[in-house]
C-alpha cells in the first residue's frame, strides 16, 4: 500500500481532512476540559463510630476491630488502617491501586452493606456515624466567608448557608461544601439549689424534654370519601415554650423548667473544629467540578454569580478566595500556548537553518497538523487538558516531525538526484514507510509500561500515553500524506539541464563518512572507550540528586501544625492566634487561613487529610509568588520552633503526589503498646543521632493524663446509683447530657442539660457533685466511689491489617532527601533485635516510591519484548534487532550527562523521560539500519558500504530528528515538575544521537565481522 501515491492522486480528499483537521482542532481547544491535575480515584473510604463513654482500649475491641472484621473480606481490598480513641473508632479502607475505577461504586457499595451489618452487632450505644466514600473529592475552588467584630456567628452561618444554596445551582458544580461551620447547642443549666428545693431530679427533666418534644405518628382518619391525615403537634416552636415546659416536683407541686434552670442558645464548647481567615472567624466554602466540566468554566460561572450574591452581603461580610483551581489551570493553558509556539518556534527555526526555507515550512505545518489532530481527538475521547496531557503535547513536539524529516530528506535527495519531484515524494515516502510506522509503534510502546501500571500512577499517566498515541499516530499520517502533498509546490524541482549532483559530496558528509570508517577501523578501542564512558557514569550517578516527586512552584505552602497528644482545641487556637499575627505582618502575605481541629476541605488532589484533632491545626498561607511562600515559610518555620517550643510544624510546599503522614516511617508491628514504645524509642534516638532530620514523633503521639473517679459496686449499689449514672451526672460538668432536640428550619440543635457552674467548676470538690438515683434521691459522688484514679496512657491506638502498630517519623532537613536519609538510618533500624511476633515495615514515601517504581517495571518487560517483536518484523533479523537493543544501556551516559550539568533532581518524571528515550532511540536506529538494508538492495552496495553510507546519508534527518526533540524541550527545563523529565531527554538524546550515527555502525561491523 503506497500511502503517498494514494494521496497525491486524491488530493480533494486528503485536502478535505486536513480543512477538517484545522478547523476542528481550533474549534475542540477552547471546548476542552480544563483541569490542574489528571483526576485519578483515591481509592479509600473512611468508617467512623462512636462509643461515647468508652476507653480507647474498649474502642478498639468492640468496636474497631468488630468492623475491621466485617470489612477484611471486602473485594479488592488492599490493607486496612485503624485509629481508636476514647469514644470514638476511626477505619481507612484502601483498595488496591490497581482496582479499576469503574468497578470503585460496586466496591463502595459492597462496603456500605458490610458495615451496616456490622454495626447490628455493635454494643449497645456504639453507632456508626460515617462512611465517607467521597474521601477523595477535591473542592478545587475554594472560598472562605469571613465576618468582622460587628456580627454575630448566627449571622456568619446564615450567608454561608445561602451561597450554598446559589452555588449548588450552578450545572458545572459538582458538589458544595461548608467547613468550621460551629455546632449550636440549647443549654440547659440547672442549680443543683434549686433542683433540691423545687424536689425535682434530673431524670424527670429528661423524661419530660423527651416526650414532650419526640415526633409520633398518629394515624389517619378514614371518612367515606377522604384519607384525613391526624396530627399531634406540641414540638418546642422557640426557647420560650421550652422554658414553659411544665414539670411536676415530688411535692406534687408544679414548676416551669425556666423556673429551675436558665436556656442559652450557644455554640458547642468546646467546639470540634474552627476556621479563620487573615484573622477573622470564618467559614470555608468548596467547590467541587463535575465529572467532565471544565474548571475554568465553573471558576468563571462562580464569580459571576458571587457578583450577585456580594450585592445581597452587608458591609463586614466577605468572600476571600482562597485557592482557585481554575486559575491555576488558565495559567497552565497559558504556559502551554507559550511552550507551544516556542517549542514550534524552536522546532522551525532548526528546520530552516539546516534544511532551508522551503523544507521548514513543509516539515513545520506538519507539526501544527500533528498537533490540531491531537486536539479534536482528545475532545471526542474525553481527555482533558491538565497538567499531565500538556506534558505529554510538549514531549511529543520535538518528535512529531521526525517522520516529516525523513521523509522531506528523502525528496530532497531525490531531487538533487535528478528525479521528478513527484516521484521523489512518493519514493521518499513510500521507502521507509513501514519502517516508520514501526518506529513510531515502539516509541509509543516505550510509555505503555506507565498506562498498565498497576499502580494510580496507571490513572495519573494514562493520558500521557494516550495523547503521545495520538500525536505520533497522526505525525506518521500526516508524513505519508500532507508532507508529498504540500511538498509538490512548497519544494522546488530539479532544473532543467543542469548537472545532478552527489548530495554528500559536500565536506560535512565527506569528513563525516571518514570519521566513521575510521571508528569502524579501530572498532575494538572505540567500543573499549564506550564502556569506559559508561562505567563512569553509572558511578557518576551516586552523584546525582534524587526526588522522587519534585516541588511545584506555587505562591502557596501550607503547615501541619501538631501540638502534644492530650492538649485541647483552645490551646491550638490560641497558637494559631499567635501565628497569624506573625504572618499578617510580612508585606508579601496575600491570604493566610487557619483550620483548627481537622484537615480543611481538600481544595488541592494531592494533599494529607487527618479526621478530628483537638492538637492539630493546618495553615494554608499564599504569598505574592512562589519565591516569596518559599522564604516566608523558613522564616515561619523558625519563628515557630523559637516561640511555640513544644508545637511540632510540619512544613509543606506543594507536591504533585500524594503526601504520605512523614517522608521516613518506620513502622512497628506487634501486640503490647508497652514493647512497641520500647522500640519505638530506639528508633528515636537513631533518628536523633541524624543530624539531616527533623520533627521526630510516633504516630501514636505522647501518652497523655486520664482523670476519672472509681465507681464501687458496693457503694453504688447501696445508694441505688449504676456506673453509667454516675457517668452522666459527670457530663453535667463537662461536656452536657443529650436530652433532645429543637428543631429549627433545617437543623436540630441539641439540647444539653448542664450544671449552672460547669464553666468554672472546682474539680477539687467534685466529690460534692450531686448523683441521683432512679428514685430521685441525691447522693454526693464521693458516696459511690472508690476515690480518684490520675495516670498516663496511650490516648490512641493505631492498626495495620488489625494489628497494633506504632509508626515513627521524621522528616528529612530542607535540601537533603529520603534517598540520603534511609541508606544510613535503614539499615540501622532493620537490625534491631525485635521478640517474637513484632515485625517492621517501612511506610511513608518509600513504601509510595516502591509500589510506583515495581508498577513501572512490572509491564516493561512486555514492552521491550514488543518492541524486539517489532524490530524483528521490520528487519526480518535478530542480529540487526539485538544491535539495537545493544545501544540502550548507553543512553545512561547522556542521562548522568545532562542531570550533571543542569544540578536536578532525579525522580519519577525523570524515569517518564528514560522511558521515552527508549522509544526515541530506536527510532532513530531503525532510520538508520533501513537505510543500510535499501542501500544493498538497491543499489547493490556491500554491507560495509552499506552502514557507512547510511550513517552518512541519515545523519542530517537524525540529527534534525534529535536537535529538535532536545531543543523542543528546553522550554520544560525550568519546569519544577517536567524539568527532570526534560534534562534526561535532552541530555540522553544528545549522546544517544551521537552513539546511534557513530557506534551503532561500529557494533553492526563487530556483530557481522566487517572489514573495509
Amino acid at each position: 500500500m503506497n500511502i503517498a501515491k494514494y494521496a497525491l492522486s486524491n488530493k480533494v480528499v486528503i485536502h478535505f481532512f486536513l480543512v477538517v483537521t484545522v478547523l476542528g482542532g481550533i474549534w475542540s481547544f477552547p471546548k476542552l476540559g480544563k483541569l490542574e491535575d489528571a483526576p485519578f480515584i483515591i481509592k479509600t473510604a473512611v468508617i467512623t463510630a462512636v462509643y461515647p463513654g468508652a476507653t480507647q482500649y474498649e474502642v478498639e475491641e468492640l468496636v474497631t476491630d468488630l468492623l475491621e472484621s466485617s470489612i477484611q473480606n471486602t473485594r479488592g481490598l488492599d490493607y486496612l488502617k485503624s485509629e481508636s480513641r476514647p469514644g470514638r473508632s476511626t477505619v481507612w479502607v484502601n483498595i488496591k491501586l490497581d482496582t479499576p475505577p469503574e468497578i470503585m461504586p460496586q466496591i463502595w457499595d459492597e462496603l456500605r452493606r458490610k458495615v451496616n451489618d456490622a454495626e447490628k452487632q455493635l454494643p449497645e450505644g456504639a453507632y456508626v456515624v460515617q462512611i465517607n466514600d467521597d474521601f477523595g473529592d477535591v473542592y478545587g475552588i475554594y472560598y472562605s466567608l469571613t465576618a468582622d467584630s460587628g456580627f454575630k456567628y448566627s449571622e456568619l452561618k446564615h450567608y454561608a448557608k445561602f451561597i450554598r444554596r446559589e452555588l449548588v445551582t450552578i450545572p458545572e458544580a459538582a458538589k458544595v461544601a461548608l467547613y468550621g461551620v460551629q455546632e449550636e447547642v440549647i443549654n440547659v443549666e440547672i442549680s443543683q439549689e434549686k433542683l433540691a428545693s423545687s424536689g425535682i431530679h434530673p431524670q424527670q427533666i429528661f423524661a419530660t424534654l423527651r416526650g414532650q418534644n419526640k415526633l409520633v405518628y398518629t394515624g389517619n382518619l378514614e371518612t367515606p370519601n377522604e384519607e384525613i391525615r391526624v396530627t399531634s403537634d406540641g414540638t418546642f416552636k422557640s426557647i420560650a415554650e421550652i422554658e414553659n415546659l411544665v414539670i411536676e416536683g415530688q411535692s406534687e407541686g408544679l414548676f416551669k423548667l425556666g423556673d429551675i434552670a436558665t436556656l442559652t442558645r450557644a455554640y458547642r464548647y468546646p467546639a470540634l473544629t474552627e476556621f479563620r481567615t487573615n484573622g477573622l472567624p470564618a467559614i470555608g466554602i468548596g467547590i467541587s467540578t463535575a465529572e467532565g466540566q471544565n474548571t475554568i468554566v465553573l471558576g468563571e460561572k462562580i464569580r459571576q454569580k458571587l457578583e450577585y450574591i456580594e450585592e445581597q452581603l452587608p458591609v463586614g461580610i466577605e468572600i476571600q478566595g482562597l485557592y482557585h483551581q481554575d486559575k491555576v489551570s488558565v495559567d497552565a493553558n497559558r504556559d502551554f500556548m507559550i511552550n507551544l509556539v516556542l517549542s514550534v518556534g524552536i522546532v522551525v527555526a532548526i528546520i530552516l537553518l539546516a534544511m532551508g526555507a522551503r523544507a521548514g515550512v513543509l516539515i513545520g505545518s506538519s507539526l501544527v497538523f500533528s498537533i490540531l489532530g491531537t486536539l479534536l481527538l482528545m475532545y471526542f475521547t474525553g481527555i482533558q487538558l491538565h497538567r499531565t496531557s500538556l506534558a505529554a503535547i510538549i514531549i511529543a513536539m520535538g518528535m512529531l516531525v521526525d517522520n516529516a524529516i525523513v521523509v522531506a530528506d528523502n525528496a530532497i535527495i531525490g531531487i538533487a538526484k535528478g528525479q521528478k519531484k513527484k516521484d521523489a515524494l512518493i519514493n521518499g515516502a513510500y521507502t521507509p514507510q513501514w519502517g516508520l510506522f514501526g518506529a513510531t509503534i515502539i516509541a509509543v510502546l516505550s510509555f505503555m509500561p506507565l498506562y498498565l501500571a498497576p499502580h494510580s500512577t496507571a490513572e495519573i499517566i494514562a493520558p500521557l500515553f494516550i495523547v503521545l498515541a495520538y500525536s505520533l499516530g497522526l505525525s506518521w499520517l500526516f508524513a505519508l500524506t500532507q508532507t508529498p502533498l504540500y511538498g509538490e509546490f512548497i519544494l522546488e524541482g530539479p532544473k532543467e539541464g543542469s548537472e545532478v549532483e552527489d548530495p554528500y559530496s559536500k565536506p560535512f558528509y565527506v569528513k563525516f563518512k571518514r570519521f566513521v570508517e575510521g571508528c569502524i577501523a579501530r572498532k575494538w578501542f572505540t567500543m573499549g572507550i564506550v564502556v569506559v564512558v559508561l562505567v563512569l557514569s553509572v558511578f557518576g550517578y551516586q552523584s546525582i540528586k534524587r526526588s522522587f516527586f519534585p516541588n511545584i512552584d506555587k505562591a502557596y505552602f501550607k503547615v501541619d501544625y501538631w501540638l502534644p497528644e492530650g492538649y485541647n482545641i483552645n490551646r491550638t487556637a490560641s497558637d494559631m492566634k499567635q501565628i497569624e499575627d506573625f504572618l499578617r505582618t510580612k508585606p508579601e502575605l496575600r491570604n493566610v487561613s487557619i483550620s483548627i481541629g481537622s484537615s480543611p476541605l481538600r481544595y488541592y488532589l494531592a494533599s494529607t487529610s487527618f479526621s478530628l484533632r483537638s492538637n492539630f491545626a493546618n495553615i494554608l498561607v499564599e504569598t505574592v509568588d512562589g519565591e516569596s511562600a518559599v522564604k516566608l515559610l523558613d522564616e515561619l518555620e523558625k519563628y515557630i520552633n523559637e516561640n511555640i517550643p513544644d508545637a511540632t510544624p510540619i512544613m509543606f510546599r506543594f507536591k504533585v503526589s500524594p503526601h504520605p503522614d512523614a517522608i521516613i516511617e518506620p513502622t512497628i508491628v506487634g501486640p503490647d503498646p508497652a514493647i512497641l514504645r520500647q522500640y519505638g524509642d530506639s528508633i528515636k534516638a537513631i533518628f536523633r543521632a541524624e543530624p539531616k532530620v527533623r520533627n521526630i514523633r510516633t504516630g501514636w503521639g505522647n501518652k497523655s493524663m486520664t482523670w476519672g473517679p472509681i465507681y464501687s459496686q458496693t457503694k453504688g449499689q447501696g445508694a441505688g446509683v449504676s456506673r453509667d449514672l454516675m457517668a452522666n451526672y459527670l457530663k453535667m460538668i463537662t461536656t452536657g447530657i443529650g436530652v433532645g432536640y429543637f428543631r429549627e428550619e433545617d437543623e436540630n440543635i441539641p439540647l444539653l442539660l448542664k450544671d449552672k457552674d460547669w464553666k468554672n467548676f472546682d474539680y477539687g470538690n467534685t466529690g460534692g457533685l450531686q448523683v441521683y438515683n432512679p428514685e430521685g434521691k441525691s447522693v454526693s459522688l464521693e458516696q459511690v466511689i472508690d476515690g480518684y484514679d490520675i495516670h498516663w496512657e496511650n490516648k490512641v491506638i493505631r492498626r495495620y491489617n488489625r494489628a497494633r502498630a506504632l509508626a515513627i517519623q521524621c522528616d528529612p532537613v530542607p535540601g537533603v532527601e529520603n534517598p540520603e536519609i534511609e541508606a544510613v538510618v535503614m539499615p540501622k533500624i532493620n537490625a534491631l533485635a525485635l521478640p517474637d511476633g513484632y515485625s517492621i515495615f517501612w511506610d511513608g514515601i518509600f513504601e509510595d516510591q516502591q509500589l510506583s517504581q515495581e508498577a513501572i517495571m512490572e509491564n516493561l518487560p512486555l514492552a521491550l519484548i514488543l518492541m524486539f517483536a517489532i524490530l524483528i518484523v521490520l528487519f526480518n533479523s535478530i542480529k540487526k534487532s539485538f544491535i539495537i537493543f545493544l545501544m540502550l544501556p548507553l543512553i545512561i551516559i547522556g542521562v548522568v550527562l545532562g542531570f550533571l550539568l543542569t544540578g536536578l533532581s532525579f525522580g519519577f518524571f525523570a524515569v517518564l523521560g528514560l522511558l521515552g528515550l527508549l522509544g526515541m532511540v530506536i527510532k532513530n536506529a531503525i532510520v538508520l539500519l533501513e537505510q543500510a538494508d535499501n542501500e544493498m538492495k538497491e543499489n547493490g552496495k556491500s554491507r560495509y558500504e552499506a552502514i557507512v553510507l547510511a550513517a552518512q546519508s541519515r545523519s542530517l534527518p537524525v540529527i534534525m530528528a534529535s536537535g529538535t526533540t532536545i531543543l523542543g524541550m528546553f522550554p520544560l527545563l525550568p519546569d519544577p515538575m517536567f524539568g527532570s523529565m526534560a534534562a534526561t531527554i535532552m541530555g540522553g538524546l544528545f549522546v544517544a544521537t551521537l552513539l546511534t550515527l557513530i557506534v551503532l555502525p561500529v557494533l553492526y561491523s563487530i556483530i557481522y565481522g566487517l572489514k573495509k
